[in-house]
Formats: structure tokens, sequence, C-alpha cells
């Protein structure tokens, strides 16, 4: 027995003091004997908070699915027409993808000088002068020769040669001019921005035609795409002057419908009257989402918001297509700010010989940021509105731009940005005075506030900028709720990429040096996917993920792996909203479109990857339905009262064990004290968060706790009265009371487990049921193993002192005195 106890004691000990000292630090990382911890909390020791006791928001999404109509017409049909016709029906903005676009104004030359000066400026080379005259390129070097040596080239013409031909520049040629000056022939200009643009337009889909006729092309595409989709690449692309129109043609599919059955017929019917349809099967419905669909947002919303810095999310799924979000606490907003520069003579020149005024000068003016355009011929006024517009475009827009009379020459000036003053200024104006602001490099900056700013006044701190003349080239705004409900609700991007990997010396991985381009892939897609499985390696039994690609996928499929087959350093890398999911080496060619991604999954890592890719396949838009905001304030003040209602609560149960029971009532409060330690290291190790309805868990669980000492007393006073021994009577009285105390807890924790099962499918979401049953069976556990452990060997360590002689120390009633009976013998 004195051999057991001991153990058993030095069970407590360890326990206990490793509980201490989980609760003593704030955060934990631990990484050794296979466990890996990274702990964080901002509650009080460390625990992990709810909304209701922190502040927060709680939002509900109801997933909506839209439609989609295929046409098909036997006729060309005008995209205006179109619209008119589903506007007439009272389709809210519908989308509409078509196959063929018409794109004018594109200034090739201009676009190709720009990212022809950027590349020498971002280069190693110390560039004086850079000009462009008729198709030639002319570059003054600084002189970084030493004096009383013998003069050289700089640089040398074969490593200007090399860096213009990884620029794609192969058949350019050199002449020199001057020392350090050298002119440049051959520089095709307009050919290299066109095939540039070529590519540029194949990341979006394969191409089945296109052509280029001087300034302008026709394209068609083997994908639908929407205009938004060939406008944003363009921006990004430099060729923000173009012009988008969408040509007559005959194949649309028109998305973000909401059809029913008749609706569907009478859209039907519409379109056909429009022109006649080739098909009648055009209109697909996409049912309802699966479990699997539901699961996958769920992980991609949990990855979202966990990126931009929102602590500790809460992500449920509410039935088959509900989604419950909480994002307790109130982070700060990071602001990331930059102006466009006012430009130098240097980026004006290039605009100008874009637009065929090849021999007008650019001199400075008399006054800061302005400039004087001389012209060789006169102007027309056409050209003026022209140079306007391109300047305003291209580079910034001009705060005063006047003609001479003599129509010779334009005067112009540029708008300085805006200071840190006027940045201040205009926050101060949204009432957003807790901030800091930093200088990041010329005319950027990046504004950080102690409190979010909800994207309402962060469009109202954007237009208040461009009021004041600002050109804004960055502004990007992370932190805050508002910055995370932006993020859930836009639809997951699932990307296959070809990867280069540059040093599988250095990293056999292909993690840390890499490239990863579209080309090949032409566009390849989450669109392109027609499932995602976990199954097993028929010879090696392990985990595995199979991919599946509809008819256009496997044709793009098989191309991209017939290219990098058996090439150790090329990959398909599987990118999810940017964030990479695997980079899989292809050992052979895949014609079937069918893939199978091995390399040490277990089950779990493997049916993740596969609801990784599924939720980038179909695409799941979520509504918000509803949302609720707990003020921090009220968070805080209800943190307080649990706490105190807590802390009164345990004192007065202590006390009343203490003056009821005496030192078995000192043996509860010690196991008490144990059990409330043990339980609160639990909760944050396990990062489990809680909510008032977990704290109404814990109290529970505190009461039962003490219920089962008090069954463990009752039993030993009633052996006591029986006569029994100290010794004894503790240990007949807890064998007979533990059968008590399993049975009711057992029974508690099978409750537990229904409260949660139900509650986190159809109680809403919301921890108000699951975190009710998961703290108190925890509490629960932790109840029974403190009553085993715990008051079982304190009561036999007593029992083995001189104090377990003196039973009034133990039980407020007398021993029962044998009484005799009347009658019998002596």
């Amino acid at each position: 027995m004195r051999k057991r106890g001991v153990r058993v004691f030095s069970l407590i000990a360890v326990v206990v003091a490793i509980s201490l000292a989980v609760l003593s630090v704030g955060d934990i990382s631990f990484s050794r004997f296979g466990l890996d911890l990274d702990v964080s909390g901002d509650g009080p020791l460390g625990l992990t908070l709810g909304l209701d006791l922190k502040g927060g928001s709680l939002l509900i999404y109801q997933a909506d699915v839209p439609d989609e109509a295929l046409v098909t017409f036997e006729e060309t049909v005008e995209e205006s027409d179109l619209r008119e016709l589903l506007d007439d029906l009272g389709h809210a903005e519908p989308t509409l993808s078509m196959e063929k676009f018409a794109i004018e104004g594109l200034l090739f030359e201009v676009v190709a000088q720009l990212n022809l000066r950027g590349a020498f400026q971002q280069s190693s080379f110390s560039v004086e002068t850079l000009e462009f005259e008729d198709g030639t390129l002319i570059v003054a070097f600084e002189d970084l020769s030493i004096p009383g040596e013998e003069a050289t080239p700089v640089p040398p013409q074969p490593e200007l040669l090399s860096f213009m031909a990884a620029l794609g520049y192969g058949e350019a040629t050199i002449t020199v001019s001057g020392d350090n000056t050298y002119i440049f022939d051959k520089v095709t200009f307009v050919e290299r921005a066109q095939q540039d643009l070529d590519q540029v337009l194949r990341v979006l889909s394969p191409i089945e035609e296109l052509t280029f006729d001087d300034g302008s092309l026709d394209v068609t595409f083997v994908r639908a795409l929407e205009e938004a989709d060939i406008r944003s690449i363009l921006d990004r692309s430099g060729y923000s002057a173009a012009v988008v129109t969408v040509p007559p043609q005959e194949n649309y599919i028109i998305g973000n419908l909401v059809l029913d059955e008749r609706i569907g017929e009478e859209l039907r019917d519409a379109l056909d009257e429009l022109a006649p349809v080739e098909s009648e099967s055009y209109i697909t419905l996409i049912n309802d989402p699966t479990i699997e669909d539901m699961q996958g947002v769920k992980e991609i919303i949990e990855r979202r918001v966990n990126a931009i810095g929102t602590t500790e999310p809460i992500v449920q799924t509410l039935g088959y297509d509900r989604l419950v979000v909480q994002l307790p606490g109130a982070d700060s907003s990071t602001i990331e700010l930059a102006f466009q520069s006012v430009p130098g003579r240097e980026e004006l020149q290039p605009v100008l010989f874009g637009l065929r005024r090849t021999g007008d000068s650019v001199e400075p003016g008399t006054t800061p940021n302005s400039y004087v355009i001389r012209g060789e011929e006169p102007f027309e006024q056409a050209e003026v509105d022209r140079i306007a517009a391109q300047f305003a475009e291209i580079l910034v827009p001009t705060e005063t731009f006047e003609l001479s009379e003599d129509a010779q020459q334009i005067e112009l000036s540029f708008t300085e940005p805006p200071g840190e003053s006027a940045i201040r200024d205009n926050l101060e104006k949204l009432e957003i005075t807790s901030f800091t602001l930093d200088t990041t490099g010329s005319d950027s900056y990046i504004i950080v506030t102690d409190d979010p700013v909800p994207t309402v006044d962060q469009e109202t701190f954007r237009e208040a900028l461009e009021a004041e003349g600002a050109q804004i080239r960055v502004f990007e705004a992370r932190g805050g709720f508002e910055e995370a409900k932006g993020l859930i609700q836009q639809t997951a991007q699932l990307v296959f990429r070809e990867r280069t990997c540059l040093d599988l010396a250095s990293d056999p991985t292909c993690t840390l040096l890499l490239t990863d381009t579209d080309i090949g892939t032409d566009g390849l897609t989450g669109k392109d996917l027609s499932g995602a499985f976990r199954s097993r390696n028929p010879t090696t039994n392990e985990p595995e993920v199979n991919v599946q690609f509809n008819s256009r996928g496997t044709g793009l499929f098989r191309e991209l792996t017939r290219l990098i087959a058996g090439q150790e350093n090329k990959r398909i890398a599987i990118f999810l909203d940017e964030e990479l999911l695997a980079a899989p080496v292809v050992n052979s060619p895949i014609v079937d479109g069918l893939g199978r991604i091995t390399g040490g999954f277990s089950n779990e890592s493997a049916r993740l990857l596969a609801i990784q890719l599924e939720s980038g396949r179909l695409p799941v838009p979520l509504n918000l339905i509803r949302e609720n905001t707990v003020d921090a304030l009220l968070g805080a003040d209800s943190l307080r009262k649990s706490l105190i209602a807590g802390l009164v609560g345990l004192g007065l149960v202590m006390a009343f064990m203490l003056a009821y029971y005496r030192l078995a009532g000192l043996v509860a409060a010690t196991s008490l004290l144990i059990y409330a330690v043990i339980l609160l290291a639990i909760f944050k190790l396990a990062e489990i968060t809680l909510v008032l309805s977990g704290l109404a868990g814990i109290v529970l669980s505190v009461g039962m706790a003490v219920d089962a000492n008090i069954l463990i007393f009752e039993r030993m006073k009633e052996e006591l009265r029986s006569g029994r021994s100290m010794t004894s009577a503790m240990e007949v009285g807890f064998r007979r009371a533990w059968r008590a105390i399993r049975d009711s807890n057992v029974s508690t924790i099978i409750t537990c487990l229904i409260l949660f099962l139900f509650g986190s499918r159809l109680g809403g979401g919301t921890p108000v049921v699951t975190g009710f049953a998961v703290t108190l069976l925890i509490g629960v556990l932790v109840s029974m193993f403190t009553a085993y452990t715990v008051s079982r060997n304190l009561l036999q360590l007593m029992a083995l002192t001189p104090m377990g002689k003196k039973i009034y120390l133990f039980s407020p009633e007398p021993r029962r005195q044998p009484v005799g009976v009347a009658g019998g013998g002596k």
C-alpha cells in the first residue's frame, strides 16, 4: 500500500508541476520527442478566449451556388443585346464569358521601351542617360575608369549583348559612340512587346487564333473568358490605355443566374427569340454543395483568416450549406500606401515617341515638377489631347497642361504627391488618431493603426487622397474584421503551373530556389479538374491522391506532362489561393487525364489534399446572411464577472467543505485546487477557446468534482458509525462510493458526447452547445482522476498519521456505541 501510495503521489506531483509550469508562462513553443506545440493565448494565464469573453464578430454564411447557362446560337449575337435581355428578365448582375475579343490602343513601343528602361535601372550597370531614337537605343554609362590607368569599355560589349538577349532582344547589335556611350541597333520593340502580350494572354486560356494589326489585335480563346479577365491582365502588363471590345459571336456562358424550372423555361424561350439556339440542352444547373465541398471551403477560410492575423478564429459548418465564422478580438490594421512619383524627362520622352512625335524635345520648366515640350512641328489639338491622355494613363495626371499660341510648345506640370502631414490630416479626419506612420521609400508609406479600420473608412481615406490630386500606385489594407469578411467571400482559385527548380544541388526539395510559369500549362485551373479523391497505391498500399481532368484539362495536362516528364528539375506546382499545395515530379507522360500524386502521405494528409483540390475545383460562393458583433468592452466585462463568480463560488464550496467535513474537507479543498490547476493547463495546451457556455460547463464540473468527494466522505461516515477504524472506513467507503461516482460520471460523459455531436451539426454552429459539452467532458474526466488519486491517497496518508485515530477530526457525528439487547445473556 505504501509503495503504491508513493508512486501515485509522485505521479500527482509531476502532473501538478507540469500544469503549474504551463500556466506560469505566456506562449509555449515546444518541438521535441515527436511533440510539436505552439500555444499562445491572450486571456488570463494564457488561455484562449472566445468572442463573448473578448469581443468580436459572429458571421453566418449561406453557400449560394448560382446556376450557369451555356448558350450556342446559330448566328452571331451582340453582347449588348444579350445583356439587355437578361436585364429585362430580372437577372441581377449576370456574368458573360466569351471566346472572342478585340483589343485596340496597344502602345507596344511605349510599353516595351518603359520595360527596357526599367530593366536597365534595376541592373548592375551604372547608366547615366538612356534615350530612344527611331528604333535604336542610346545608352551612356558612367565613367568608372581609374585615373592613370588605361581606359576600358564600361561595361564590356559581350556582357551587354548577353543582357539584351536575356530580355528577348537577341538580334540587337552594338556600335560605339564615344568612350562610354553605345548605340543598340535592331531593337525590335514592337515585335518583342507582341510576343510578351501573346504569352500573357495565354496565361488566361489557350489561344485558337491571334492576329496583330499595328496597335490592335483580334484574339479567339479556346476557353470562354469574362471581359474583366482581359482588362485585369492588360492593366497588370502595362496596357492600361488599351480598349477591349467584344465582337458579335455565337457562344456565350451566362453565369451568376438564379434559376428554377419555370424561370429556366422563360430564359430558354427568351434566348430562342433573340436568335435561334443550336441546342436545347444548354442550361446546366449546379447542385447544392456536398459535405466535401463545405469542408474544403471551411479549410480555405481558416487559412485565409489565420493569414491576416485574426486571433483564434473559429470556423464551423452548419447543416449542408451554411458556415459559421467567429472572429474574436479586434486586431490592428496595416495599410501599405505608395504614390506615383513625379515623372522625369526620361519617362516623358518615350510616350512622345510612341505617339510618333520623335522630333520633340522635353526640357525642365521654370517651376518645380514642370516641363516644356518643344515640338519639331506645330501640335494639333487632337495630338495635344492624346498626349495628355497618355501621360495620365501611363504616368500621372498633369496639374497644368497648356499649349502655346503658336502651337509650338506645351507647358505642363505635375502635382507633388501628398506628404506625411497630408496623410496624418486625412486619418485624423476619420477619427483615426492612434497609429504609426513609417516611410519605406520614395513616396511609399506603411500605416499601422491600433484599432481595425473598416472597409468604408479605408475607401474614404483613399478617396480623400485622390481628391487632393494624388495618383495612388499601391493601396493595400490588411487586418481587422472587414478584410476577413472580404477574404471569406472570395471564391477559391486553384491553379496548376510548371515549376523550374534552379538549383537542385542546394535545394533538392525544390522549395527555396524556383520559378513558376503558366507557359506550357495554358491556363490549367480548377475548372479543368473533374475530381480529386484519396486512394491507396495498388503496389505499395500507401495513401495517394488521384486527380481526374475533364476533356479540355486532359489535353492540357497531357501536353504539359509530355514536355516535362523525366526531368528532375521540373515540377507541376499546384497552388490554391497562391499557396503551394504540392509540387510533384512527372515520371512519365499522362495521356488519359488521370494522375496519381504520391510521396509519403498519411491517410489524413492525403484526405486533406483531396479536399483542398476539390474546394478549388468547384466555386462555392458564400453570402453573409447574419452578423452579430460583441463589443470588446462587453466581452471584458463578461470575463471579469465570470472570474469573480467562479472565485466566489470556489471559495464558498471550499469553506463549506472545511466547516462540515473538517480534515476530510481539507482533503477535498486540496483536491479541488489540484483539479482546477490541471483543468486550466489542459485547456491551455489543447487551445480550447473558452466562451460563456464553456465557463458554465467548468462550474458544473467543479460541482461534480465536489460531489465525488462528498460521496466518498458520506460512505466513510457510515463505516465509521459502524465502528470501523479510520483506515478500514476509508478503504471500504471509497470502494463503495466509487461505483456511484463512476456510473454518474459515465452517464454525464455520454450526455456530453451527444451534446457535442448534435450541437456541432444542428446547434447553430456556435460554441454555445459544443463549448459547454467540451469543457464539461474534460472537467468530468479530470474530476474522476483527482477523486481516484488525490482524494483517495491523501485520505490514506492521513489515516496513517496520529490524526487518523481522532475520528472527530473527520466527521461531525460521534461514533455509534454498541447498545445492549434486553434479555441477552451476560
